[in-house]
């Protein structure tokens, strides 16, 4: 019977999403030891079911306060009695009986009970006592004149019933906090209990508390309330987004082979020198993209270079092979890179495997990572550029939509701007066309009154010879746009019907939504009132292929008309004694008159292609500039966070000046010229440096380069006057102005039209309340600013190598206390030889390395771990005593 309901309740506990629950029916240990069998039987059927049941008792001390003890999972039951022993409990438990024993008060007071229970070997250190800590609750310590026993006590957490710390009135959370003074100088951790009792187990999970456990031990439970920040939480957690589970290592000739595990929230990478911690995290790095083989060879360090020969002295040239495993938003992603195809990543995910390129992978899975030092570099005034990447991490999607959509812009706008050159060479050919033909029909009409100026009258074969010609290319013109037309409609219906197609694909979702059926069944059939589009295109091309059929029988039929003409043509030109010259000069104007009207042609339907290009034009520059002003906006948005994100480090601010550095390359490349020297063109930079409104005199000068291309690019005989250039002409000079003229073109421009004012920050140091300028100050200072930053971003996982060597020792324990904040937010992967670091920042994993394997990886909550720390951290145990004795700690 109980038996069954031991398993009732297990699975209840299951159903409400419980993993752990202590059992204390009062110092009996009746169920709990029932619900361990019932559990042992349920594991047995299902080796996957994952569940922790801590022995426990509950007390009432001599002084009225009331205590939970928990005991390890695996505490024998005779280890359990002989507690109860040593606490001088009832030991007549009857068992069997349905009442339990009578509870009475111990015959000690609260702070006695771990030394009663410390001197036993087989007891010490498994178990945790947790006073009731509830303001107010029955038998609660914390109430009024318990202060300094409360301060004194030897234990580091507490339970509340029906509660949760949040519930609490500020004063009184601020005691358990540890911000009291009088009652404690650091927090206490705390347990909310349900203090379930009902047989249909309806409290159960109500008041569930979040901790994060090693081991099923009470050594985990009072590491949990030793760092309570970290590892407690009274609401269901988060998990970030972006985490790596695992690395898996083949062919290294210096770390060993394997699968190397991480925690989602803080894993600290020990190790003495040459242990292997650095050639790990550069594993690591590799697989995401950003190792010291993908940096930038111009400006890598020596110590990117050791980081590069190390992986490619490590990992095998043939079957070097690191694979990393990835969750984003839940989604598992296996990222693998070998050395033989170091130039793409594959991307497993869902099944399916693609090739990924480096830039692409680095895209994919947002990480922040920096090496040994590189932190306290970012403040170096040639690290500018990283220092806003920093800063604006967390708008780092945003930002690159922005860049996505300034990309696509620079490509359309130099397509734009072909055209709208290409419109204004057509308009100017076409009036220059539109001159001519008048010229020349006025010199062929005077030519014509001196045939017929000596009364003698021209046969008609003369006179009708140019209405002949005309038919005949009239016919030639008809063929050209109907040609050009029939391949234009056509392409755009077809195109149109595609995109339509792909649109209403699996459309709509929502069948039951009569209007969104309608509209997607509209589009998919596309009926228009002359049939549907495909019945359009089908009958457009059908009339088309008719009506030049018909062109082909006219210029068929014409041409023997055209073939009789023109002999009798010849033969009547013999006629014209002494006119041959006439005639001679009237064909060769009707042949200059053809080939412009040609031309003409051609000009009028380039700009009638072309009739938007202008506009198009002015729209994806206003684009641009939109695009640039939306930057800034980021980027000023972020800036606006840099305090509260450095814990009050630092402030920032939109530097006045813009990063000219983009137009700067422009204007260089836009006005290479022979012989120009570099003064001139820092004098077209000064001017939009030396004004408050920068992009607006920016466009001035990309203005006056774009008017001076379509200047040139017009036709020759018909230019006129060059454009004003004032700014252009005052920096460059006339002689080189001449030069320009000459070798401005459109990709010089484009250049130009391309380059836009990229935002600039400044970032202040906060020293006793008084800013100053980032560079000024120490490298600890930097370092501590930018450190506590990126802990307060939620940019992806962030690896640092070594994070102590920037930072002064003082400032490490302020670092600690973000540390511990950071860990809900975002992976931290760290490499550190400062115990600080990895123990009180409290780390979920440790992976120790010793010449290039893992020694050990867990929490601290573990012994082998422990002793890894202390051995390698803190120079051994009997050290580590020495200088606490030595401190008088």
């Amino acid at each position: 019977m109980r038996r069954d309901y031991c398993k009732e309740f297990i699975g209840r506990c299951i159903e409400k999403g419980l993993t752990a629950v202590s059992i204390t029916d009062h110092h009996e240990g009746v169920y709990v030891y029932e619900a361990l069998q019932a559990l042992a039987e349920m594991q047995e059927a299902d080796p996957d079911l994952n569940f922790w049941i801590f022995p426990g008792m509950e007390l009432t001390c001599k002084d009225s306060c009331q205590a939970l003890i928990i005991f390890d999972v695996d505490l024998a039951q005779n280890l359990f009695e002989k507690a109860r022993s040593r606490l001088s409990l009832p030991a007549d438990v009857k068992p069997e009986e349905r009442l339990g024993i009578q509870v009475e008060l111990l015959n000690h007071n609260l702070e006695e009970l771990q030394s009663l229970l410390d001197g036993d070997d087989e007891l010490q250190g498994r178990f945790i006592i947790l006073p009731h800590v509830k303001p107010d609750g029955h038998k609660t310590v914390l109430r009024r004149g318990f202060h300094k026993r409360f301060k004194d006590m030897p234990y580091v957490g507490g339970y509340m019933d029906k509660a949760r710390p949040d519930d609490l009135k500020p004063g009184d959370r601020r005691i358990l906090d540890g911000e009291i003074p009088a009652w404690a100088s650091e927090k206490r951790g705390v347990v909310s209990c349900s203090d379930a009792r009902h047989a249909d187990f309806r409290l159960i999970g109500n008041h569930a508390t979040w901790i994060k456990l090693a081991s099923p031990k009470a050594e985990s439970l009072r590491q949990a309330m030793l760092a309570p920040d970290s590892r407690i939480r009274h609401s269901e957690p988060a998990l970030p987004e972006a985490l790596i589970s695992e690395l898996s290592v083949s062919g290294s000739k210096y770390l060993t082979d394997g699968t190397y595990l991480f925690n989602p929230q803080m894993n600290s990478i020990i190790g003495g020198r040459g242990a292997g911690k650095s050639t790990l995290i550069e594993y690591v790095r590799f697989a995401l993209g950003c190792s010291a083989i993908d940096d930038d060879q111009d400006t890598q360090t020596t110590a990117t270079q050791r980081l590069k020969e190390i992986l490619e002295g490590t990992l095998d040239h043939e079957i070097g092979e690191i694979s990393l495993k990835v969750l984003l938003n839940g989604t598992p992603i296996t990222l693998t890179r070998t050395v033989a195809r170091q130039d793409v990543i594959s991307v497993e995910t869902e099944g399916s495997v693609s090739l990924s390129s480096v830039a692409d992978v680095r895209m994919l899975v947002p990480t922040q990572q920096y090496r040994q030092g590189e932190l306290s570099d970012l403040a170096r005034g040639d690290a500018e550029e990283r220092l806003l990447r920093l800063v604006t991490a967390p708008a780092s999607h945003q930002l690159s939509e922005i860049e996505t959509k300034l990309k696509r812009n620079a490509q359309s706008l130099t397509d734009a701007l072909s055209k709208a050159v290409r419109l204004s060479a057509s308009q100017h050919a076409q009036s220059h066309a539109q001159t001519k033909i008048l010229l020349l029909k006025s010199q062929i009409e005077n030519l014509e009154k001196q045939l017929s100026a000596d009364g003698q009258v021209p046969a008609t074969a003369i006179t009708e010879h140019e209405n002949f010609t005309r038919q005949g290319e009239a016919l030639a013109s008809a063929r050209r746009v109907l040609e050009r037309s029939k391949e234009t409609i056509g392409d755009s219906l077809s195109d149109l019907i595609s995109k339509l197609n792909v649109a209403t694909t699996g459309q709509p979702v929502f069948l039951e939504n009569e209007t969104l059926r309608q509209v997607f069944n509209s589009l998919q059939t596309a009926i228009l009132p002359g049939g549907s589009l495909q019945t359009i295109l089908e009958s457009a091309t059908a009339w088309f292929d008719s009506e030049l059929g018909k062109i082909s029988s006219a210029e068929k039929d014409w041409a023997p008309i055209l073939e009789a003409h023109i002999r009798e043509y010849e033969e009547q030109k013999k006629l014209l004694a002494g006119k041959e010259a006439v005639l001679e000069s009237i064909e060769r104007l009707r042949g200059q008159l053809s080939e412009v009207e040609e031309q003409l042609e051609a000009a009028e339907v380039e700009v009638n292609e072309l009739r938007n290009a202008d506009s198009e034009l002015v729209a994806l520059r206003h684009q641009r500039a939109e695009l640039e002003v939306q930057l800034s906006a980021v980027v000023q948005n972020q800036i606006a966070t840099i305090e509260e994100a450095s814990s009050q480090l630092a402030n920032g601010r939109l530097a006045q000046d813009p990063n000219y550095s983009e137009i700067e390359e422009a204007i260089q490349q836009a006005f290479e010229l022979p012989r120009l020297r570099g003064l001139r063109i820092e004098r077209i930079l000064k001017n939009v440096q030396n004004v408050p409104e920068k992009p607006a005199k920016w466009k001035e000068i990309q203005d006056e380069a774009l008017q001076l291309l379509k200047w040139k690019e017009g036709a020759a005989e018909d230019k006129g006057d060059a454009p004003l250039t004032p700014i252009l002409s005052e920096a460059l000079g006339p002689e080189f102005m001449e030069r320009l003229k000459e070798a401005i073109s459109t990709e010089r421009v484009s250049v130009l039209l391309r380059a836009i004012l990229r935002p600039r920050v400044e970032v202040f140091h906060i020293r006793d309340g008084s800013p100053i300028e980032f560079r000024k100050a120490s490298q600890g200072e930097q370092a501590a600013t930018l450190l506590n930053i990126l802990m307060n971003q939620t940019h992806g996982p962030l690896i640092i190598d070594q994070p102590e060597e920037d930072l002064d020792n003082m400032i490490i324990n302020e670092i600690i206390k973000t540390i511990r904040a950071a860990k809900d937010n975002r992976q931290l992967i760290l490499a550190t030889h400062n115990a600080n670091i990895a123990v009180n920042g409290d780390s979920e994993n440790v992976i120790q390395m010793v010449l290039g394997r893992q020694a050990a990886g867990g929490a601290i909550d573990e012994e082998p771990v422990c002793d890894a720390i202390t051995n390698t951290m803190e120079g051994g145990r009997v050290a580590f005593e020495l200088r606490r004795k030595k401190y008088n700690f």
